[in-house]
């Protein structure tokens, strides 16, 4: 699995977890949808800023979307606040 394909994995996985749509997330997170559709599939080469962006989004640390099947280890905790699915209520890291 190349980097850009792991990265994506675990959006996606973070992402469907909190029952985002990639439309919802994408608005979310100030991106274009057809960005994240290509991210999650691991076509684009994502840069740091969108991977502060991405993580602010889904409210975990950016060092996670790094980390092979970081979603399976993560508690529901944190991710289930997200299913208001409120982007104006979402706080995190400051891009």
């Amino acid at each position: 699995m190349t980097a850009p394909e792991l990265v994506g994995k675990n959006i996606r996985a973070y992402r469907e977890r909190i029952g985002l749509s990639q439309e919802a997330f994408a608005d979310a997170a100030g991106l274009h949808r057809t960005y994240i559709t290509q991210v999650e599939q691991g076509k684009r080469n994502i840069s740091i800023s969108n991977i502060f962006k991405i993580a602010k989004a889904l409210e975990i640390e950016p060092n996670l979307l790094l980390i092979a099947d970081s979603w399976k280890k993560q508690g529901i905790g944190v991710l289930a606040k997200l299913n208001n699915k409120n982007p104006a209520s979402r706080r995190g890291f400051r891009s």
